[in-house]
């Protein structure tokens, strides 16, 4: 505490800004597309289709076109590593993996494009851990699970691009 009223006392405060105040699951469709959420309308996992009367998955809607589709279509090549909360695009120009991290059924799902690049360095490196969110109490177990998992996700980052690069 002594180090946070120093800090408190001869820092700078500023008040942090964020579109995403009402709807924060929104802030990975803006950040990837660079788009505010009233112009992509993704807000969350699950929304409202009107067409369907019902609640659908994201992928059930047309995402906005992310920053590394329109490098790719203009020629360039990317390498995306765990776009958070985004769908697996069609094609690219260059590659594109999500669960390398950690794998997570609503927010990083498994998938490569092209299919099947990532395998040697599954091989190499290891598959990645499947982890998801609970939405209560959690055991001491399960939360020292994540936190390895946490802890090991930038190194595993790490290893994989500068292999790639």
């Amino acid at each position: 505490m002594p180090t946070f009223k120093e800090l408190l006392r001869s820092g700078r405060r500023h008040e942090l800004e964020t579109p995403a105040t009402h709807f924060p699951a929104s802030t990975y469709f803006s950040m990837h597309s660079g788009l505010p959420p009233g112009d992509h309308g993704m807000h969350f996992s699950f929304q409202w289709s009107a067409r369907d009367q019902r609640i659908r998955f994201r992928n059930d809607f047309e995402a906005p076109t992310a920053v590394w589709e329109r490098l790719a279509a203009d020629g360039k090549r990317v390498l995306v590593v765990d776009p958070y909360e985004l769908a697996r695009p069609d094609s690219i120009n260059g590659r594109a993996i999500s669960g390398w991290q950690f794998a997570n059924i609503l927010s990083l799902e498994r998938w490569a494009v092209p299919n099947g690049w990532q395998r040697p360095f599954e091989q190499r490196l290891g598959r990645s851990s499947q982890r998801q969110e609970v939405f209560g109490r959690r055991t001491a177990r399960s939360l020292y699970g994540m936190r390895e998992t946490m802890f090991a996700a930038s190194g595993r980052v790490a290893d994989l691009t500068v292999d790639l690069l």
